[in-house]
């Protein structure tokens, strides 16, 4: 097709040639050749072999389920044997940074009855209402055991974003965090929590130069009040094996990061920070996958008032033993505060 521009003639030419053709998979032209639907063998083989994993997929998933079905604790008895078996062949390193590193973010790892799950608190900015009826459940239950996933202070006065108006000072936090111990204390008979972001305000700000045992020990904590530098939990209720964190991330989607996190640790995930509430199972339907609520109220936290595309946030808490959890929540709050 000819095209005048002033004097010049212009010769539109066509993007391929009428000898070429499209392959279906890349979208690139190829030359023509009778009976080749492809451009090259890769196209092809990956089309066929999306075709073969189509039919291959419903057998797979049906042999897995049987074989689950009749293999319940195949996994965790191998992984289990696995470590047991390495430790005792090859040891641990003795040295003596390395033996401090090993104490000093030494996990905690409990059995348990039964327990209550109460994570982010942000005291001072908790919710009374969900602290009493916390202590309700706690009578009505006999439950003997508090786990706090990270978050229990807010630190805001070492909070490093900027803020509108001011902030709650540090001495204020200490004795608010030091009284809620002291009545916790009485309740439960012993209280575990593990590091959150929040109390990695404090110890960020000081180069690392302090600790979790350090920080609780400014709240005046009592005796039975057991904590980690770490930011997970383990507990066991009776055969049940649960993964209490507080992970780095969150997402939009309520459930994802527990539901991973139960991929790779093959147990029970109750996740933390991200203020929402949701329960539901993994892809495998063996373990229970908990999104934590909190304590907090949600009205007192300038920075969870802000606007966004997450899911509302709620507050709540669980009581877990070995037939599962119970969820105790009042649900979302009006007006997306």
């Amino acid at each position: 097709m000819l095209y005048h521009l002033g004097s010049e003639i212009l010769l539109q030419v066509p993007p391929y040639s009428v000898a070429q053709q499209k392959c279906p998979e890349c979208n690139e032209y190829f030359d023509f050749k009778k009976g080749k639907k492809y451009c090259s063998d890769k196209c092809r083989k990956r089309v066929a072999g999306r075709k073969y994993d189509m039919k291959r997929l419903p057998v797979q998933e049906e042999k897995g389920a049987l074989f689950r079905e009749r293999n319940p604790e195949y996994d965790k008895l191998r992984m289990r044997e696995r470590r047991i078996k390495y430790r005792e062949k090859y040891g641990y390193n003795t040295g003596y940074h390395p033996s401090y590193v090993l104490n000093t973010f030494s996990p905690i790892h409990e059995k348990s009855e039964a327990g209550i799950v109460a994570s982010d608190w942000h005291i001072p900015f908790h919710h009374m209402g969900y602290v009493n009826w916390l202590l309700d459940v706690q009578q009505e239950y006999g439950v003997p055991d508090l786990f706090i996933p990270g978050d229990f202070v807010d630190m805001e006065s070492y909070s490093m974003w900027p803020d509108i108006g001011r902030k709650e000072s540090f001495k204020n936090e200490k004795q608010m965090a030091g009284e809620m111990l002291s009545v916790l204390g009485e309740r439960f008979e012993n209280i575990y929590v593990c590091m959150g972001n929040h109390e990695f305000r404090i110890m960020r700000q000081n180069n690392g130069q302090l600790d979790m045992q350090e920080l609780f020990d400014m709240f005046h904590a009592p005796s039975n009040v057991h904590v980690t530098n770490d930011t997970f939990l383990r507990v066991d209720f009776g055969e049940d094996e649960w993964y209490m964190c507080h992970p780095q991330n969150f997402r939009k989607n309520r459930l994802s990061v527990a539901e991973e996190m139960a991929e790779i640790h093959h147990m029970n995930i109750l996740t933390a920070h991200g203020h929402q509430w949701a329960q539901g199972y993994d892809k495998s339907g063996r373990f229970e996958c908990l999104a934590g609520g909190g304590i907090f109220d949600i009205r007192m936290i300038k920075y969870a008032r802000r606007s966004s595309c997450h899911a509302k946030q709620q507050a709540g808490f669980y009581l877990i033993d070995e037939s599962g959890s119970i969820p105790f929540t009042l649900g979302v709050e009006q007006d997306g505060i």
